[in-house]
């Protein structure tokens, strides 16, 4: 039998599948929505069989209604009725998987600080700041950047990045991270002078970020210039979207990198088309959308954008900001 840990992150991997296959259903684009829910059956099973054999932990779940829900699922993949099929995961399966999901987060914890994790993560995130400083010199070209100030700008990326992480000081600055309903992490930062804001929803993450890169991916895009990191489920999203494009991801806060890599898995730490370039003062990002090349695509982040005041090249991205803002 699986641990209680391994129960929460399979239904975590069952969650996204689960929410990719409902918008391809929505698209009736069913042969991918299929293959989607193809891969939530041996978790469906492991989570039944959990509750089924330790009642004083899942007692809350009634074993009755686990029972309707699965016949409900086979009986409406017998009949290839796939709307029914969409409807019944969206207002049984998912709600049952979060049911659990809540269960577990009240009483496990799981928003543990491991430090040698946490070093590894960084010193993996500095090759890729690395990277994405060589990608940025490499598109300006010979006249865009002297050479020293790239030199200056990746000893002070590095430098940023080897200030010890602080959580009580974050804390009282308004960055935060915590566990959302399905199982994975949102973040709160700083707004200015108002209340921290969330980078991500409290909900259905996967299907967030799915959406987003969905909006954002061309076929013709061979990179993609995305500013804001986040904890990197759009960049992830956009990864599994367009898996033959490189990447290049400009975060202008190090305390995100920092907390993506002291609590998210740092699955795109080992990516090698996936590059970042920590850029504080929204500097570099305009120059490199003054460098554009055909099949290049650029996409933002609104939440992280919005957060500081940007350069025009950028903001003219989002033209509808200054309306939302203004409401």
């Amino acid at each position: 039998m699986k641990t209680v840990r391994e129960i929460f992150e399979e239904n975590i991997k069952m969650l996204g599948y689960i929410d990719r296959a409902l918008i391809y259903c929505r698209q009736c684009r069913y042969d991918k929505a299929l293959y989607m829910l193809s891969q939530t059956g041996d978790g469906i099973n492991t989570v039944c069989d959990a509750i089924v054999q330790d009642p004083d932990y899942f007692g809350k779940v009634s074993t009755d209604s686990i029972s309707e829900m699965l016949r409900g699922i086979l009986e409406a993949r017998r009949k290839k009725d796939y709307i029914l099929l969409a409807d019944l995961y969206e207002l049984q399966v998912i709600s049952f998987i979060i049911g659990v999901q809540q269960i577990i987060l009240n009483k496990e914890d799981f928003l543990d600080f491991t430090p040698e994790v946490y070093s590894t993560n960084i010193e993996r995130m500095k090759m890729m700041v690395g990277d994405g400083l060589k990608e940025l010199n490499g598109a300006l070209g010979p006249d865009g950047m002297p050479e020293d100030e790239f030199i200056r700008m990746g000893v002070n990326s590095l430098a940023l990045l080897d200030q010890p992480l602080e959580p009580e000081i974050l804390l009282k600055r308004g960055y935060s991270v915590e566990f959302t309903s399905c199982g994975l992490l949102t973040m709160q930062a700083p707004f200015g002078e108002d209340e921290p804001i969330y980078l991500h929803t409290n909900g259905n993450i996967v299907r967030e970020n799915f959406l987003l890169a969905q909006e954002w991916v061309r076929n013709k895009a061979s990179k993609y210039i995305v500013f804001g990191f986040g904890m990197g489920y759009h960049i992830r999203e956009l990864r599994l979207l367009a898996p033959d494009a490189d990447i290049v991801v400009y975060e202008s806060d190090p305390n995100v990198l920092k907390l993506y890599a002291a609590f998210a898995d740092g699955i795109l730490l080992d990516d090698p088309r996936i590059s970042i370039v920590l850029d504080p003062e929204r500097f570099l990002i305009e120059k490199r959308l003054g460098a554009l090349a055909k099949d290049e695509e650029v996409c933002v982040h609104y939440p992280s954008m919005r957060r500081e005041k940007s350069g025009q090249r950028l903001s003219l991205l989002v033209p509808w900001s200054q309306v939302v803002e203004e409401l």
